[in-house]
């Protein structure tokens, strides 16, 4: 995929008529998944007080295209050894994630980690390797046994690769603060946390378009970190956000209106969090992403 061209005024009415067919289709595939499932918006709220959660990681392996090859079990506690054996069921999970995502918007998952916190905290996470051409997908094997809010969180996740990969981010060497300091100063685009953003990148124009008169006022709160600030800046604009947990940074916000992309139609209000999902289908490419999804999943439940 190439990195985005983006001119928008209002994303909401942002739709080629080419793009309408494909619109269609996917909302076709989303009423079947529906039908069978339920609603994969249907999810708990995400803020929640901090537990004492501690991460284990258990297997890691390298994928090779569609395959996963060659694994190291990361733990030598007796508690997780025998599921760490069990290679049948981690490649059924890999395949959970390699059946929904086409192979092509996938290339840059390099690794695939399985790991638990126990119980919910944190289902799922994607880091860069050594750059932002490699990633790890990590799943937490607990957490699979809701499978809404299991394929929810394969969604959201993959919203973050679409929208910090090499394409759209300048991946910076942040070894220290000094390091990230620096290029910080030097972003004239929306700085993540592995690098300047493009200028048109996906990030950065969902930045400018949805974060820049109140991105200020979400630092000096500091929203990231402080979980009473967080509820605070959420209740503040409540209708600016799909989840509660959008509210907690810019990246988690284009995370979670991607996956309400994916999950629902169009939407015709005139929100913030409406205009934040519409966002994406200004983007043919995207568009046709979203189909493909659908298709891959409503393929697999029909299948089960």
């Amino acid at each position: 995929m190439t990195a985005c061209s983006f001119e928008v005024s209002d994303p909401s009415s942002t739709v080629l008529p080419e793009d309408e067919r494909v619109i269609e289709e996917g909302d076709r595939y989303l009423g079947e998944i529906i039908s069978l499932k339920g609603n994969f918006l249907d999810i708990p709220d995400s803020i929640e007080e901090e537990r004492d959660a501690v991460e284990v990681q258990i297997v890691s392996y390298d994928v090779e295209a569609d395959d996963l090859t060659s694994h190291t079990i990361m733990t030598d506690e007796e508690a997780y050894l025998s599921f760490a054996k069990e290679t049948d069921k981690h490649r059924d999970l890999w395949y959970l994630f390699s059946d929904l995502i086409p192979s092509e918007n996938r290339e840059m998952v390099k690794e695939f980690l399985i790991f638990t916190d126990g119980r919910d905290d944190v289902l799922g996470y994607v880091e860069p390797l050594d750059n932002s051409d490699e990633w790890v997908l990590a799943i937490d094997y607990e957490d699979t046994v809701n499978e809404k809010d299991f394929y929810y969180t394969l969604v959201h996740e993959y919203g973050h690769l679409l929208t910090l990969k090499d394409d759209q981010i300048d991946q910076e060497d942040l070894a220290d603060e000094d390091a990230v300091e620096e290029a910080f100063m030097a972003c004239d685009y929306y700085f993540a946390f592995n690098g300047c953003s493009r200028q048109n990148s996906y990030m950065n124009a969902f930045f400018e378009t949805f974060w820049a008169d109140y991105y200020d006022e979400w630092l000096d709160q500091d929203v990231e970190w402080d979980e009473e600030a967080q509820v605070a800046f959420f209740e503040k604009y409540p209708n600016h956000f799909s989840t509660d947990y959008a509210a907690t940074h810019p990246e988690e916000d284009i995370a979670e209106a991607w996956t309400h992309f994916i999950f629902s139609t169009k939407p015709t209000g005139e929100t913030t969090a409406d205009q934040k999902i519409a966002f994406f289908y200004q983007f043919s490419e995207l568009v046709e992403l979203r189909k493909n999804i659908l298709l891959k999943l409503s393929d697999s439940l029909k299948e089960q």
